[in-house]
């Protein structure tokens, strides 16, 4: 099973660098080797292989370690409930334009982006505080 995962993510690899590249050329002006729908169509289906890639690949690290997986559906859930706090909140107003009184953006799209800003700013002080802790710890090993 392992020689076969070994193969698929050669295989993947190559088949990403190689769409990669050619998305690269159709974007270049000055060596453009292909239409700009061709590269449109290489990109969408870059961006799905990963997609895929980023759902199977840890699948199957599951399947092949459950207990390694432990850690990783801790950690998931660990952001699922910073998001749900972070999103119950979150101010729930609408954005509406004071000149001309048009809606920007709903309660809903506002109490969400909101949200994001926070789970984000959470995560990223969180990283920070970690990597300061590692470098301090290897420090006095």
């Amino acid at each position: 099973m392992e020689k076969n995962i070994g193969l698929f993510s050669r295989v993947f690899t190559i088949a990403a660098i190689v769409l990669g590249l050619v998305v690269l050329f159709s974007t270049i002006p000055a060596i453009q080797l292909f239409s700009t729908d061709l590269g449109l169509f290489v990109g969408y289906t870059l961006f799905f292989l990963a997609i895929a890639a980023a759902i199977i690949f840890p699948l199957i690290n599951i399947i092949q370690n459950p207990r390694g997986a432990v850690k990783s559906v801790g950690g998931l859930a660990v952001l699922v409930i910073i998001f749900v706090v972070s999103y119950s909140l979150a101010p729930a107003k609408e954005l509406v334009n004071q000149v001309t009184g048009e809606l920007m953006a709903t309660a809903d799209v506002v109490q969400y982006a909101g949200a994001a800003i926070s789970i984000g700013s959470i995560v990223f002080l969180t990283a920070v505080f970690t990597l300061i802790i590692t470098e301090l710890l290897s420090i006095f090993r």
